[in-house]
């Protein structure tokens, strides 16, 4: 009986694994198929998230351990409840009772932003609470490494495959990963290829410090992977975002001799990819010394519309959409223009307790990747992305906070020592 129970177990945790290694890097590599196919991407992206989805319903028949509740993860998964439904009644509310569908320069899908809010972020949430017990979160950071890197690698294999050898026109414009790059079809755009470079980089670091027998060559080669795709997608917000997240790196692991090898090694592959062509032409150096791109209203613009709807109604929200159409590329600017201070308060109470966790962490001297990912993912959402259009925020948000990572992280120190 031991022995069923103990293969039922392996198969619903290798499952919750499968689910989060999908939610978080699977989408490049399944975009690989359409691109070396040279055919359309939109069937094989819908078909990915559709399995996501199907895998996720399939995730909430697993077995239900009979363990004395937490009360503070129950409260942190009522926070996150509360805090999705009053966002999906301002989401529905403004598609089915106001004129924001009638407003000529409407970006949003309604059914995309409808599926996207619902099955992958809501659920996600849901199923992870469900499952919290059966996810291994030591498999997840001893794995998740390597699968970041074959998602990266992916990245670069697909831009290879859309540009071919046109490496100037890869580095000197804001590349997009698609099938015929000329279509403005981008299941990847820039944004998407710089974070991948930018996880690459972040966790090369803190697995180098986490994992002492990391070999030199893998490090280097890693670190030149991500610092491409980082430079590749030309992305403001993921650039200022990766070294923001260098900074707290170091500082964490500030006591540790090797700290000063790898600030060294980072340097060299940085300045040896910055000058392998020249650096006044480099897209990303564009991009900082020209805040504005094409037709398009700068972040700015788009900030201070999405405060001025707020002030209109700061205690329940204006609109998830401000007047240009779209939302403020900025989830905490968004919060306040959506669901005003009603919806902002679980927000803050969310946000609040994943940075106690980061502390904890931090007077510890020593970061989990997964914390690493979840501040990268809570810095990239301040300048790119939307609270709806960002799943893997809604992935690793509850698994650190149903999780005692403490504990784990202990456990996970054990291992790699």
């Amino acid at each position: 009986m031991n022995k069923i129970r103990s293969k039922q177990h392996l198969f619903w945790e290798k499952l919750n694994s499968l689910f989060i290694y999908m939610m978080l890097f699977g989408f490049p590599i399944i975009m690989l198929i359409p691109i070396a196919l040279r055919t359309n991407t939109t069937p094989y992206s819908i078909a990915f998230r559709g399995f996501c989805v199907l895998l996720m319903l399939y995730l909430f028949f697993s077995p239900i351990r009979n363990d004395k509740e937490n009360k503070k993860v129950f409260s942190s998964f009522l926070l996150l409840l509360m805090f999705w439904i009053i966002l999906l009644i301002r989401i529905i509310f403004d598609f089915e009772f106001t004129n924001v569908l009638r407003q000529d320069n409407l970006v949003l899908n309604p059914i995309q932003v409808y599926l996207f809010a619902i099955f992958l972020s809501l659920i996600p949430i849901i199923v992870i609470y469900k499952n919290r017990y059966l996810i291994s979160i030591e498999k997840v950071e001893n794995s998740i490494f390597k699968i970041a890197i074959v998602s990266a690698l992916s990245v670069l294999v697909g831009l290879i495959m859309n540009y071919g050898t046109n490496f100037s026109k890869i580095f000197l414009e804001r590349t997009e990963l698609s099938y015929g790059a000329e279509t403005g079809v981008h299941p990847l755009n820039p944004i998407s290829i710089s974070r991948a470079g930018s996880i690459v980089i972040l966790l090369t670091i803190n697995q180098f410090f986490l994992n002492k027998s990391l070999n030199r060559l893998y490090l280097l080669l890693s670190l030149c992977l991500g610092f491409s795709l980082l430079l590749l997608g030309g992305s403001r917000g993921p650039f200022i975002s990766t070294f923001i997240i260098l900074f707290i790196l170091f500082v964490t692991y500030r006591n540790k001799y090797s700290a000063k090898r790898l600030l060294f090694y980072s340097l060299i592959v940085f300045v040896i990819l910055f000058h392998l062509i020249n650096i006044e032409e480099l897209s990303i150096v564009k991009r900082f010394d020209n805040p504005i791109y094409g037709k398009d209203p700068t972040r700015a613009e788009i900030w201070d519309a999405a405060f001025d709807y707020f002030m209109k109604s700061p205690v329940w929200g204006y609109s998830i959409v401000d007047k240009f159409g779209i939302y403020p590329h900025n989830i905490y600017l968004e919060t306040l223009m959506a669901v005003g201070l009603l919806g902002t308060l679980p927000f803050i109470f969310i946000i609040t307790r994943i940075i106690k966790i980061f502390i904890k962490e931090f007077k510890k001297g020593s970061l989990t990747n997964l914390m690493t990912i979840t501040l990268a993912y809570l810095l990239f959402a301040s300048s790119s992305g939307s609270l709806y259009y960002t799943p893997e925020l809604w992935v690793l948000i509850p698994i650190l906070l149903f999780r005692n990572l403490t504990r784990n992280l202990i456990s996970l120190k054990d291992q790699t020592s």
